[in-house]
């Protein structure tokens, strides 16, 4: 999560972001590959925010721009034509991991596209080695190589005129993974694994509690 939001808040235009790293990113000391850095403990603020994110439902970006956030139910049932997961923000492999578990056992739904690329080869070989790619083959899933898949100019899985989106990507500003009308939402991998299950935007919870 810390990764998402010091990238969300870099795509919102701020100069810098940095989330104080924990122990669920840095479990074992002897694999940290650098110094992490800490804020000085009487360091001062301009201004201080809590945010109680248990109490939020799941968040949708409406389309042109990261910015637009919306409780999900707000436009659960939009029907999507694409989905993606990966982008610099949620390509690791616990994010690829939660959308397979999502998506074990099901199929993506028929007329929707699903791209996914892994952010590098390391997550890429952890998720074969742990069977997690033939998941998501036997969903349905195109799987594309690490990197930026879609994000990078629509090379590959573009989508087309008045099409939509779901995806994990960095932003979703007009024309980025193609047509400039298609409408192009952001959601967590769950909820863009659930979408692309009932080929609708949908809340992840709906599987939890299947």
């Amino acid at each position: 999560m810390g990764m998402t939001a010091v990238e969300k808040v870099l795509a919102l235009k701020s100069g810098q972001a940095h989330v104080r790293p924990g122990d669920v990113v840095y479990p074992d000391p002897d694999f940290i590959m650098f110094s992490p850095v800490f804020a000085d403990a009487d360091a001062q603020y301009e201004a201080e925010a809590t945010l109680d994110v248990s109490r939020l439902e799941p968040q949708i970006a409406l389309p042109g721009g990261v910015q637009n956030a919306v409780d999900l139910s707000d436009v659960a049932g939009t029907p999507v034509d694409h989905a993606f997961l990966g982008s610099c923000g949620l390509s690791m492999y616990e994010d690829l991991a939660e959308a397979a578990r999502i998506l074990r056992g099901r199929r993506i739904a028929a007329g929707v596209r699903l791209f996914i690329a892994p952010g590098s080869e390391r997550s890429t070989r952890r998720l074969a080695a742990e069977g997690l790619m033939q998941v998501f083959l036997d969903a349905g899933a195109v799987l594309l190589p690490a990197g930026c898949g879609p994000c990078n100019d629509a090379v590959v899985g573009p989508v087309h005129s008045g099409e939509v989106s779901i995806s994990t990507a960095a932003n979703n500003n007009a024309g980025r993974f193609g047509a400039r009308d298609a409408r192009l939402y952001l959601g967590s991998p769950a909820t863009v694994a659930t979408s692309a299950i009932t080929g609708k935007i949908t809340d992840p919870r709906t599987f939890e509690t299947a």
